[in-house]
């Protein structure tokens, strides 16, 4: 799961930290569940994702990755309750490989966001934003249908037929309901039996949802006297690793990622467009000061993700910064072995310039308001990544949504 190697890594690529917190490295997963469970799916991916495949026995991939098997078993209920494998019973079974369904993760994406306290107000805005530039990669595409599927949950508060995890998810959406957005420190919520009391449900029934919760670090767990559960402000990293087998299990490459990420850099930019719009000139001064030096600093395209990087922070939406960090995760973990984009990255040895000059221009966009430049001038700068990773562009002359 390493990335030393990676001419990413070697480049200062601004987002091999999210490998670290991805994979377990700096982080409290060590020797849990929900790292053997991550795991588990890079495993699958190594595989090349093949549907129906044995990763195998019990017995077997305890050995493989050294843990207990009640460890094991925990990892396996998490991956199955993602719908990423299965465990097959009787001679000839063992843990097998499925195809996740959009519907189980976009129920997944609608729990956290309710748990960041992502507001009506926030997905309409998001809506208006998303919509236009959606249409132009196409309804059949995988971000298109989870983004959909997601803000119909949450405009609704209707989750839809679940293959494995309709009760959980049910069970887990009322509770989120009835106890509201964790507060920064938490909420401690009791036990078992008080809650299954206050939620009128069976107890396994809660456990499932608990343990959804739990995949998603919404949740956390008191033991001893006293103890119970809380509910917590959950990490995005716990996301985008669930968001990781539905991607992995579409088998992307490099042509088919690159829009993608285009699309929602694009639908970024705007809602931070919108955002330095109600800001002060002083305010709006400091961002184009701040960028200003983002952009004096390394060559593409780490100067570029650097950029990204602060449109995301002026952009602070939640759910387009998780389905960005998701799809360029995998981006990332995909290349290690894609020799266009390492062969590109190797070639962007200086700062171009052009692309310098450009960067510049856009700054000052920003900073006045002027919307079809800073696009245009965002577009020039995708036009020239796409065409270094010889990779199809985001579409081109279409008209300016309004």
């Amino acid at each position: 799961m390493g990335k030393k190697n990676s001419h990413l890594a070697a480049q200062g690529y601004p987002f091999t930290d999210i490998f670290a917190r991805i994979n377990g490295v700096s982080s409290d997963l060590a020797g849990q569940p929900k790292l053997i469970a991550w795991m588990l799916e890079e495993a699958a991916l190594q595989s090349n994702w093949q549907i129906g495949a044995l990763l195998g026995t019990e017995r077997e991939l305890t050995g493989r990755f050294s843990v207990s098997r009640d460890t094991l078993r925990e990892a396996i209920r998490i991956v199955e309750a993602r719908g990423s494998m299965h465990m097959q019973r009787g001679r000839g079974g063992g843990l097998r490989i499925s195809e996740p369904n959009v519907d189980d993760a976009a129920a997944a994406l609608a729990a956290y966001l309710q748990a960041r306290n992502f507001t009506p107000a926030d997905l309409s805005s998001t809506v208006s934003a998303a919509t236009p530039v959606f249409a132009m990669l196409g309804g059949n595409e995988l971000v298109v249908l989870l983004f959909q599927q997601t803000a119909g949950m949450l405009s609704t508060g209707k989750m839809p037929g679940m293959a494995s995890t309709n009760r959980a998810v049910t069970i887990a959406s009322r509770l989120l309901e009835t106890y509201g957005p964790p507060p920064e420190n938490g909420i401690f919520l009791g036990g078992e039996a008080l809650l299954s009391e206050q939620l009128g449900c069976t107890r396994p029934g809660l456990r499932e949802a608990l343990r959804l919760l739990g995949d998603l670090s919404i949740l956390t767990v008191r033991r001893g006297r006293g103890g119970g559960f809380s509910l917590v402000q959950p990490s995005p990293d716990a996301m985008v690793r669930r968001l990781f087998s539905l991607i992995a299990s579409r088998q992307l490459t490099l042509d088919g990622l690159v829009p993608t990420i285009w699309a929602l850099n694009l639908i970024r930019l705007r809602l931070a467009m919108r955002n330095l719009q109600v800001l002060g000139d002083q305010a709006r001064q400091q961002c184009h000061d701040r960028i200003v030096s983002i952009l004096a600093q390394h060559s593409e395209p780490v100067r570029w993700f650097n950029l990204q990087r602060e449109l995301d922070q002026i952009c602070n939406n939640s759910l387009i910064t998780i389905l960005t960090e998701s799809f360029i995760y995998f981006l990332a973990r995909l290349n290690q072995t894609d020799e266009r984009w390492n062969a590109a990255i190797a070639r962007w040895n200086e700062i171009d310039p052009a692309l310098l000059a450009a960067g510049g221009a856009f700054a000052q966009a920003l900073r006045d308001g002027n919307e079809p430049e800073a696009e245009r001038l965002h577009q020039k700068i995708h036009s020239h990544i796409s065409w270094t990773l010889d990779c199809p562009d985001f579409p081109q002359g279409q008209p300016r949504p309004e």
